[in-house]
Formats: structure tokens, sequence, C-alpha cells
């Protein structure tokens, strides 16, 4: 069994994929079985470190939910937010600020691959494409 957890706080309004705020809806469901919540902190160090003394877990989905792009006006640059595919995740998320050609690729590149760890050589030709026809300078 394969799962993630991943833990922080936003102090602000928070933006999400669908899909992720899917997921997140799927956790915080599965939070209402103890022997998984029981499991989640015997398997997670930091996670049971965390929430010790029967500390409820709480999952929260975004406040802003989009769909194929989302794009800000950060006041003189743009962000654009857009889902793409990834070999890592379903709900993999990029973000290009044009006026400063800077493409944020998130953990989009990371080696660790949903799927029992099985790369999609085919999502991260994909990837690749979408990369180089950016115009970005950097990519963070």
């Amino acid at each position: 069994m394969r799962y993630w957890v991943i833990l922080f706080t936003i102090y602000g309004l928070s933006i999400a994929q669908r899909k992720t705020n899917e997921f997140l809806n799927q956790e915080r469901a599965k939070l209402s079985d103890s022997a998984y919540v029981k499991f989640l902190k015997q398997n997670d160090e930091c996670l049971g470190r965390e929430y010790i003394d029967n500390k409820r877990i709480v999952v929260v989905l975004s406040d802003i939910q989009f769909e194929e792009e989302l794009i800000l006006n950060l006041g003189g640059l743009t962000a654009k937010i857009f889902y793409t595919v990834s070999p890592h995740s379903e709900d993999t998320v990029l973000i290009y600020i044009p006026e400063e050609k800077i493409l944020f690729l998130g953990d989009a590149t990371s080696e660790d691959f949903f799927n029992n760890g099985y790369r999609d050589k085919d999502k991260l030709k994909t990837l690749i494409n979408l990369i180089e026809s950016i115009d970005c300078r950097y990519c963070i």
C-alpha cells in the first residue's frame, strides 16, 4: 500500500486543481477509520509525532479550485497556473510567470512516481515537450 502524507498550514487562500481536491476529499473520508489513522501514524514517524495523544488530523479542501488553467494578475506580473500531464502524479500543476520567463515545476519532475513506482514514459515525453515549448529562461 502506498500513501502520501503532506502536512502544512496556509495563512490565506489556497488554490488547487480539481483532482487535488478530489484526493483531499478521499483522504478526509478515510480519516474516519481509526485503523487507517493508526496505520498512518505507525508508518510515518513525523506524522506519529505531530499527531500524538489522539490529536485529530484535519484535511481541508482548497478555497479556489480550477480545472485546466487559472490566471492571476499579481500587479505587474501574471501567474499562469495550469494542469499538465506528468509521470509524478495525476494532479500536476505548473506555474508560469511570462514577464520573468520563469516556470515553476513544483514536484512534476520528481523521481517518485505514482502507480506503484511505474514511470510512464509517454507522460514523461509529454511533460518534456510542454516544458520545451514554453518560452522560459528558468525552470525552478
